[in-house]
């Protein structure tokens, strides 16, 4: 009977560190996976904040393109009412200039 008992006793033992290892491994996983999703939710803000400098700064440079290409319409447009203007005044006196011609040439 002392052997059977010194054999439950080793098993008992046995059990008993495995049942400790278990639990320590349980501990170190549980530990390794909170470590895990503090590092993804870290990577994910870090994703999320570059997503916005790199928006930020890219809505800021197509607004600088846009007024360029604003001021760049309104330069064009300047030029051509000037150019209009300057072919209406040439035309208005030579039109002016043609009325009056018939006017003469008809007489009172």
């Amino acid at each position: 009977m002392d052997q059977e008992t010194s054999l439950l006793e080793v098993v008992r033992t046995k059990e008993l560190e495995l049942k400790s290892r278990i639990e320590k491994a349980e501990k170190e996983a549980e530990e390794t996976i909170a470590q895990a999703r503090r590092r993804a939710g870290e990577i994910v803000e870090s994703a999320r904040q570059r997503g916005e400098d790199e928006s930020g700064r890219f809505i800021g440079e197509q607004e600088k393109a846009l007024e360029q290409e604003i001021r760049e319409i309104r330069e064009r447009s300047l030029q051509d009412r000037k150019r209009v203007s300057a072919i209406a005044a040439e035309r208005v006196d030579k039109a002016v200039e043609l009325v009056l011609g018939r006017i003469v040439a008809k007489g009172p």
